[in-house]
C-alpha cells in the first residue's frame, strides 16, 4: 500500500514513529486522499492509528489490522442502512460506484421500480413502484439510497411490454417522433416491428419513432371493431364473435355459419382495419 510504502522509505520504526507536519502533507499528497488527521486513514486502508490531533510533531502507533474481502452487494446493502455521515464516507471510499450519472435504475426494494434519471436536464420518468408509467418528478424518480443500474436488457424488456400496453402493436397508425435519430420519421405511419437502442433510449419501428427520451409518440385513432358487432354483405347478416380468447370471424346469422376462418386478432374490443380485412378475404362488409 501506498502508505506503508513511504513509511519504509522515510526510515521510520513500523510500530512508532515521529512525522512531522510536512511529512504529514507528503503522505497525503502520495496517497492522494483528502483527511484532517491521521486517524481518517483507518478506514481507508484497513491500519489502526492512535493519534492525538495536530501536535508538532505528531506521532502515532501503526499496528496492521486484519482485512477481510467484501462484496458491491454488501457495500451497497451498508450504504442503505447508514447515517448520512457513514453513507458519505463509503461513498467517498468507493466513488466509482457512487458517481452519480443520468441512466437507467431498478431498487433493491421495489421491483416493479424502473427510472430513468436525467441529472443535466433535472428529469425524471419511467415505471413508480406501482409499475405506472409517469414523466418528470412524481416523487419517485429522486434518488433513494437503494437504486442500482439497469441492464439493457431489462430496460428493453420493460420499455417494449409497455408500448405494447400503449397500443402500439402491427399496423397501428401513429405520428413519429422528431429524434433525428432515425432515417424515416414520417406522420399517420403503421407499426411494424418495434426496436429499441439503449445508447439513443429509442423505440423505433420501420419507418417512425416511437418512444424517446421519456416521450411516446402520439396514436392516431382509427376506425375499431368489437365482438357483437353485425354487419351485412350480399344480402345476408353477419356477427363479428370470438371462437378463442384470441381469434375473432364472422358468422352468418340466419345459418350459423362462419363466413371463413378465423384468425387471431390482438385485441377482441378493437379489431383494426387491417384486421378486418383478413377476417373477411378482402370482400366488402357493410356495417349495421
Amino acid at each position: 500500500m501506498a502508505i506503508e510504502k513511504y513509511i519504509e522509505s522515510t526510515g521510520y520504526k513500523p510500530t512508532e514513529i515521529t512525522m512531522n507536519e510536512c511529512d504529514f502533507e507528503k503522505l497525503k499528497s502520495i496517497c492522494k486522499i483528502q483527511v484532517e488527521a491521521m486517524d481518517d486513514i483507518t478506514h481507508i486502508f484497513g491500519l489502526k492509528i492512535n493519534t492525538s490531533k495536530y501536535i508538532e510533531p505528531l506521532t502515532f502507533n501503526l499496528t496492521h489490522m486484519k482485512t477481510h474481502k467484501i462484496t458491491e452487494d454488501q457495500i451497497r446493502e451498508a450504504h442503505a442502512e447508514a447515517c448520512s455521515d457513514w453513507k458519505t464516507k463509503i461513498e467517498t471510499w468507493f466513488p466509482d460506484m457512487y458517481k452519480r450519472k443520468s441512466g437507467w435504475y431498478l431498487h433493491n426494494t421495489f421491483s416493479k421500480w424502473l427510472v430513468y434519471i436525467d441529472l443535466e436536464n433535472d428529469v425524471f420518468y419511467g415505471f413508480d413502484p406501482n409499475g405506472i408509467w409517469f414523466f418528470q418528478d412524481n416523487g419517485y424518480g429522486r434518488w433513494l439510497d437503494r437504486e442500482y443500474p439497469a441492464t439493457p436488457e431489462e430496460v428493453e424488456k420493460r420499455l417494449i411490454e409497455e408500448a405494447k400496453r400503449k397500443e402500439f402493436v402491427e399496423g397501428v397508425r401513429f405520428n413519429s417522433l422528431k429524434s433525428n435519430r432515425h432515417p424515416y420519421e414520417e406522420d399517420n405511419t403503421k407499426v411494424y416491428g418495434l426496436t429499441y437502442h439503449y445508447e439513443k433510449n429509442s423505440i423505433f419501428t420501420n419507418r417512425g419513432v416511437i418512444f424517446h427520451n421519456g416521450q411516446w409518440a402520439e396514436i392516431v385513432e382509427e376506425e375499431t371493431y368489437s365482438i357483437g358487432d353485425r354487419f351485412e354483405h350480399d344480402g345476408r347478416q353477419y356477427v363479428l364473435c370470438t371462437l378463442s380468447n384470441k381469434e375473432a370471424g364472422l358468422m352468418d346469422i340466419k345459418y350459423f355459419k362462419r363466413w371463413s376462418r378465423p384468425i387471431e386478432v390482438n385485441n377482441l374490443t378493437k379489431i383494426t382495419k387491417q384486421e378486418f380485412t383478413q377476417i373477411t378475404d378482402n370482400y366488402e362488409f357493410k356495417k349495421i
